[in-house]
């Protein structure tokens, strides 16, 4: 989510126009991230809970009702800690320093921070128990430091009267010396965690973000404390206390040896520490043989630290999954025999990360695969079971530049390692380097006495590009897979880098999650797409919807430098640091494009926001709340249908709108978008209109459509006149309609400055005014009302944009004209089911026998705990089926389709097999180079679904659209329509190739401007003398506001006339009480009237969504289906009742399949290929394609991927929607020679095509 609102899913070059593919024969765009990147940075995600409810916090009033005020914090328990691979093949926490490249005394250099903790002890981000805090300082050792140290007077910070301040937080802003005499034991840990100032004053020491390496050399063994684990650590890492026994008697009773409480240190510090005592750092004792002396007898040990320190020595390996570009696993093996290493470091752990490994083009071996031999390297193993290599591992260090670099690119690209800041060391340990660079931004510091660019060379690399100072240690740190170190074998070893992670495999803090968390969001704000994406889309909310690349790069250049120049003043806007929202908000307001004359340009301006209409209608003609109603409250359950916007309730986690939103008609040819135009549907446009005028007419109330509620305090009912605001709990006082001095022209005219800023036209002004003039006459209170409505008609008042006119009216065209039906009747109903339906629940294979590919056995051994039990599932039969099942001719249905399952055995409904958005035939190892339709992405997949047009090849139209265009050119009379949704994109046609597709909504036709019965003023002949005929170069967003209205009245008022007479087949009781039902039911009474609408084609669409399930699929999956299964059951019998039953066809699709693999939520995950079906009279029932095989070799092999799984059972699809749309276009009645107009990429797609005759008859 937060590299798709943040950054986008294209790569671009600065401007917002992508990058540029036409040299490329693929037109493929390089992608931000993929889904493989979505997945493993969601490990960074894991551990995040609700804080515990507290006082003064609004909840719902159940018990256990979590906090959804404050943040969230972090339960480090259920964090991942494991590497995590990025953006751009770069791991979370490259370019940081490693924990054990920290000076000494670190706590005591410049930028150590302490955090005031008060009177408690415990830290906050530190995993100490609170309990602790019941014992002294006797019974537990805490650092106290004494008066006069250099560390205490840093945090005294002492006032003119040296009394102690003791600041929130405390950064050192210098180095800091360590006397024994005044600094105490300071001077010999390698790490505090909390500090005491003075009594009852403590502070938390917070470890600057550093990270750990995977593979290390010389790894030791650390035992736990209470439990039978043992894993290895890192000897220069601060990782664990010293448990220290008599190397006379190794069966003796253990020591501790630590300065203090619950200290960790590094290896040699702790061999120091059991040197003082006479002892030796323990080996493999006896379990819970450690204990202490004297000072902590009554104090819980077990507790303090759960591994500490052994003269053990130790193994790391790494275990290799060769699919999915070769994803490892550690592995340790600890060099004790009494302790194994925890489940997440054990041989059998299944926890893959991505590796990035050396291409063998550049020397390295290949990745290691049971195919290969695990790539013929002697330190491997073949894991039969698993199907993995186990092989050795030894980190490899080189240095990066033995001279400085030319650029400071080449310095960020080729350096992965961090560095201290080179002061952060005493004196004399570092000295900057003579050398110069070509770029003045990168310089050098050697470390002394290891001569010039040994790897411990820091590099100070300034990135000019965001204004940050990186340094870089000059070492590249690899890994050797398979080899011994002096390996001089023929064969050349697989190499991978070494990844880093912050949180330790054994000892996880809090704070580390912190810091982790951190570097995963500065990937995001960092990425060189960013501020590109966010300059866009702000400019969008600021009114302009289609900026120009001139516009979105100097936006995005003062987000980035933090400055922003206005060019006629000369002043400086912004800080100039990276993301300064002054400089970009100044960059957006002022810059030259806003102040551009709209006239001048027809794609300038934006659809205004549906709220922020009804907002900018209030405050312009000063709303005013009566005394006893002081709050605004709108009939918010209402809003989001009626106008399709509402305050803080957005439809999708991404916005109100989609960014790339566009409208059919000229501003699609133009490659416009219009976000807003999402919510443009003729039932929406109406509500908008009448809560509009209800306002203006009637005050804030729910009278004739109103936004509001009305009074309760009086007895008013809705029977007002206009301008009586009896009923309502608020109302427009400017102008005072009811002012009999109020001058007429002079008030529409300030009207129009206050409504559109002055921009109705000449022709639209002067039509208003003679409205007002013509009831003037006889009621000037309705007529000035009647001005208000009709300006808040104009396209001015809808758009930002400047209309040009022709002066002459647009055609009224009935939706319902006359025509000669010649042709049979026909319909397609398209049901998308949107979020991503989990169709590998819908159809199960139900075959036997471990030998079967697609058996039983082996969707349950995939699916695990969200498989369907044979309980669960109705049993089919497709022997009759084509290709008649090469593996297996039984399957089943999920037991929520009883009626569905009746349907397929009567022969009415046909499932296709593994089919998705398909742009060409791939397979896993080039599906990214030959695939444009960004992949597992909700919003564009769903875009695919609908269009069925990868490369644009017919751009601006759907896939309905176009069968609907060349039906039309064929002879039919054809009808569109989408209900209770947008007709965008799928009902999308050609401009002019077919009639407009229509908005319907599923709650009935609400009539266009309802009026008391004396109110005879008509509204609807200056309406469309205020929305004439634009001229050629006129604003193309306004003139699609103008046609829209006019089409919606046109449409509301035919079909209220038709739909109000039909009375349906089976009964007004044959639909179900589901949401779903109410559009079916809709989708028939369209149906019913096709001869008086004179269509002989219908294309009818309908959007179901709520398939997300990323938890709880299988129970939240059986709710829906059995909606599903009711609806469509009674959608059969009410067309089987119209004698229409063979007629018309259901077709279904989603944005794609999901995982077959489950979550730990017990659901699944966005994936590609998914099985749908058609369901109508004339439909053949039959299993067309094959179920995907999601394994090979099933039982035997349980980890090998097929040729088409991408992981976790992301199949890719063996069938294109063009395959099942080929057939019902050619049942439809386009003709052959049309099919590729109607299908453009039906020939490339690469998936085989069905006709008519194998689906229908």
């Amino acid at each position: 989510m937060g590299m798709n609102m943040g950054m986008g899913m294209d790569m671009d070059m600065g401007m917002g126009t992508g990058i540029d593919t036409s040299e490329t024969s693929t037109m493929i765009p390089s992608r931000t991230y993929t889904n493989d990147d979505i997945t493993s940075l969601a490990r960074a995600w894991t551990g995040f809970v609700r804080q515990r409810n507290r006082g003064n916090v609004e909840g719902s009033g159940w018990i256990g009702n979590k906090n959804k005020i404050d943040p969230m914090m972090i339960e480090i328990e259920s964090r991942d800690r494991h590497p995590k691979l990025g953006l751009n093949s770069r791991y979370i926490g490259e370019g940081y320093p490693e924990c054990r490249d920290l000076p000494e005394r670190h706590f005591l250099r410049t930028g150590a921070k302490y955090v005031l903790l008060g009177g408690k002890s415990t830290p906050q981000n530190l995993g100490d128990d609170a309990s602790w805090e019941q014992y002294s300082d006797k019974e537990f050792k805490r650092i106290k430091l004494a008066e006069g140290g250099e560390l205490y007077n840093e945090l005294c910070d002492p006032d003119n009267e040296g009394k102690c301040q003791f600041k929130p937080v405390v950064e050192l802003e210098k180095n800091l010396g360590c006397d024994p005499t005044k600094d105490g034991v300071l001077c010999d840990i390698d790490e505090p965690r909390v500090v005491r100032a003075v009594k009852g004053i403590y502070y938390e020491y917070e470890r600057r973000p550093c990270v750990h390496r995977t593979f290390y050399p010389n790894p030791k063994t650390v035992l736990h404390r209470k439990y039978d684990d043992a894993a290895c650590a890192d000897p220069q890492d601060v990782a664990a206390p010293a448990a220290c026994c008599d190397p006379t008697n190794l069966d003796a009773r253990a020591t501790w040896a630590s300065t203090f409480a619950i200290e960790r240190n590094t290896y040699d510090t702790a061999k120091k520490q059991c040197a003082k005592q006479g002892r030796v750092l323990c080996g493999d004792y006896r379990k819970n043989n450690v204990g202490n002396v004297d000072d902590y007898k009554s104090f819980p040990f077990d507790r303090l630290s759960a591994y500490h320190w052994t003269n053990l020595t130790c193994d790391i390996k790494v275990k290799i999954e060769p699919s999915g570009g070769g994803t490892v696993a550690v592995v340790h093996l600890p060099g004790s025999e009494r302790g194994e290493a925890p489940v997440h470091l054990r041989e059998n752990n299944p926890i893959l990360f991505r590796a990035v490994w050396d291409d063998e083009s550049d020397g390295a071996g290949p990745i290691p695969a049971p195919a290969n031999k695990c790539a013929g390297m002697p330190r491997c193993e073949v894991l039969e079971d698993e199907g993995r290599c186990l092989c050795s591992a030894v980190p490899v260090e080189s240095i990066a530049f033995s001279s400085m670099p030319e650029t400071v690119q080449e310095c960020l690209d080729q350096l992965r390692v961090g560095a201290p800041h080179p002061s952060s060391f005493d004196n004399g340990v570092y000295s900057k380097s003579a050398d110069v660079s070509f770029d003045a931004h990168v310089s050098a510091y050697h470390r002394n006495g290891e001569g010039a660019f040994s790897t411990n060379a820091i590099f100070e690399c300034f990135d000019p590009w965001d204004g940050r100072t990186h340094f870089l240690k000059n070492v590249i740190s690899k890994v050797m897979v398979g080899a011994p170190p002096d390996w001089e074998g023929s064969k050349p070893p697989p190499v991978m880098v070494n990844p880093p992670h912050f949180i330790s495999f054994m000892d996880m803090e809090t704070r580390d999650a912190h810091h982790e968390t951190d570097a995963v969001l500065d990937q995001y704000v960092y990425h060189r797409n960013t501020p590109t994406f966010l300059a866009h889309r702000l400019i969008q909310r600021f009114g302009l919807s289609n900026p120009s690349p001139r516009y979105i790069q100097s936006v995005a250049t003062a987000f980035r430098t933090g400055t922003y120049v206005e060019f006629q003043s000369g002043i400086e806007f912004g800080k100039g640091g990276y993301g300064d929202l002054g400089a970009t908000s100044a960059a957006i307001m002022m810059d030259p494009e806003t102040g551009v004359e709209p006239e001048n340009d027809p794609t300038a301006g934006s659809l205004r926001e549906p709220v922020l209409k009804v907002v900018g209608m209030m405050r312009s003609l000063e709303f005013k709340n009566r005394d006893q109603f002081p709050f605004l409250k709108l009939y918010s359950r209402r809003l989001t249908t009626k106008i399709g916007q509402e305050p803080h309730e957005m439809g999708t986690v991404f916005s109100f709108f989609y960014p790339d939103f566009e409208c059919p008609g000229r501003t699609t040819e133009a490659s416009l978008s219009v976000p807003e135009c999402g919510h443009l549907t003729g039932p929406k446009i109406i509500d908008t209109m009448n809560g509009l005028y209800s306002l203006i007419k009637y005050g804030l109330s729910e009278c004739y459509n109103g936004f509001g509620y009305r009074r309760y305090d009086v007895r008013y009912n809705c029977r007002v006149h206009p301008g009586d605001y009896n009923a309502a709990r608020g109302y427009l006082t400017y102008p005072n309609v009811g002012n009999p001095a109020i001058e007429g022209k002079s008030a529409i005219r300030e009207m129009n400055t206050l409504m559109t800023a002055g921009r109705l036209s000449d022709d639209a002004l002067s039509e208003i005014e003679k409205a007002y003039e013509a009831h003037a006459v006889n009621n000037k209170t309705q007529a000035l009302l009647l001005a208000q409505q009709l300006i808040a008609s104009s396209p001015e008042f809808h758009t930002s944009g400047i209309v040009q006119t022709t002066g002459e009216r647009r055609l009224e065209v009935s939706s319902t004209a006359a025509m000669i039906q010649l042709k049979p009747y026909k319909a397609v109903v398209f049901l998308m089911f949107g979020g991503g339906m989990d169709s590998y629940n819908v159809i199960v294979p139900g075959c036997e026998g471990t030998g079967n590919a697609r058996s039983y056995d082996e969707y349950e051994e995939i699916r695990g705990s969200i498989a369907l039990r044979p309980d669960e599932i109705l049993p089919i039969d497709a022997a009759h089926s084509p290709n008649a099942n090469k593996n297996c001719s039984k399957f089943g249905l999920n037991h929520a389709l009883p009626k569905l399952r009746d349907g397929y055995n009567a022969g009415n409904v046909s499932f296709f097999l593994d089919v998705g958005s398909l742009n060409r035939k791939v397979n896993k190892d080039n599906y990214r180079e030959l695939t444009k339709t960004q992949l597992f992405s909700h919003d564009a997949m769903q875009k695919e679904c609908k269009r069925a047009d990868p490369f644009h090849r017919a751009p601006g139209t759907g896939m309905l659209g176009r069968m609907a265009d060349a039906c039309t050119s064929a002879g039919y009379r054809t009808g569109s329509a989408a209900i209770s949704t947008n007709t965008a994109p799928a009902l999308s046609a050609t401009q002019g190739g077919s009639p407009s597709p229509l908005s319907v909504s599923s709650n009935g036709i609400t009539p266009f401007d309802e009026k008391w019965s004396m109110d005879t003023v008509d509204i609807l002949t200056p309406l469309r003398d205020v929305n004439k005929k634009y001229r050629p170069h006129s604003n193309m967003i306004a003139e699609k506001w103008s046609e829209a209205l006019l089409e919606s009245i046109t449409s509301n008022s035919d079909l209220r006339e038709v739909l109000s007479t039909v009375e349906l087949s089976a009964g007004d009781k044959n639909f179900p009480n589901y949401g779903l039902a109410d559009q079916f039911e809709t989708a028939a009474k369209l149906i019913q009237a096709s001869d008086r609408r004179k269509v002989d084609r219908d294309f009818l669409f309908m959007n179901w969504g709520g398939f997300d399930h990323h938890s709880q699929m299988k129970s939240r999956l059986e709710s829906k289906l059995e909606e599903m299964d009711a609806t469509l059951h009674a959608f059969q019998k009410e067309m089987t009742a119209q004698g229409k039953w063979d007629d018309v066809v259901v077709v279904t699709g989603s944005d794609f399949g999901r995982t077959l693999t489950p979550n730990s939520n017990e659901g699944s995950d966005h994936a590609w290929s998914g099985n749908y079906f058609l369901y109508g009279g004339d439909v053949k029932g039959r299993i067309h394609g094959e179920y995907p095989s999601m394994l090979k070799n099933f039982p035997k092999d349980k980890t090998t991927r097929s040729d088409n799984n991408l992981g976790r059972g992301r199949m890719i699809p063996q069938l294109a929607y063009d395959s099942i749309w080929n057939a019902v276009a050619g049942w439809m009645g386009v003709k052959e020679g049309d099919l590729d107009d109607v299908l453009p990429n039906r020939k490339v797609g690469g998936s085989r095509l069905f006709w008519k005759e194998e689906v229908f008859g």
